[in-house]
């Protein structure tokens, strides 16, 4: 079976369960197919005809009493279709709808505010590299002068602790001289006795 009668055998099928739209139909069996089946052109020409009549006349709005009541059966059918094409059947038809003043305003305003963002954000974005410099500035000052500070530290430490010496040395100097002096005295006195019993003998 080549694949125009499939689709044509699909739809027969289908039309027995639900309601096939004709616009559908007409949009299926497309007229550049009857040349590309030439072989079956015999088997499909009275088919391809009824369809072909039935879409010029809904395009024309040319019809019989009794089309007119079978197209109503049908655009109920397509309505029930197109139901299922909905967001409730999983597919989101798109109806594009005309541009109007309105609508061309709003997006002139929109393009104005996402022109006005985009400004911003790249002034925001030199504020904050500028930010960044002064911060990476000011943190190498204060590193700059923590270790200033920590060599005055230790520069105090070794002051004071060379003060404590020196302090020591003239004590030490001094508890020294004092010593000498009464050594200095106790020999003096001895040499003063010795002197006064030699000359009482």
């Amino acid at each position: 079976m080549d694949p125009l009668s499939s689709i044509l055998t699909g739809f027969k099928g289908m039309r027995k369960e639900k309601k096939i739209p004709l616009w559908l139909r007409s949009n299926v069996v497309d007229p550049a197919l009857m040349d590309a089946n030439s072989n079956n052109e015999a088997l499909e020409k009275k088919g391809l005809t009824r369809e072909m009549y039935k879409a010029r006349k809904h395009q024309t709005g040319k019809h019989t009493l009794g089309e007119r009541k079978h197209l109503s059966k049908i655009s109920k059918g397509s309505k029930s279709f197109s139901h299922e094409l909905g967001p409730k059947g999983g597919i989101c038809l798109i109806h594009p709808r005309p541009h109007s003043f309105v609508d061309l305003k709003q997006f002139m305003e929109l393009q104005g505010l996402h022109n006005s963002q985009l400004q911003l954000t790249a002034v925001l974005k030199l504020a904050l590299v500028d930010l960044e410099e002064r911060h990476r500035q000011a943190n190498a000052t204060i590193k700059e002068k923590e270790y200033l500070i920590s060599n005055l530290i230790k520069s105090k430490r070794s002051l004071i602790e060379r003060a404590f010496k020196l302090r020591a040395e003239p004590e030490s100097a001094a508890l020294d001289v004092s010593s000498l002096f009464t050594k200095i005295e106790r020999k003096d006195k001895i040499e003063n006795g010795n002197r006064v019993s030699t000359s009482a003998n």
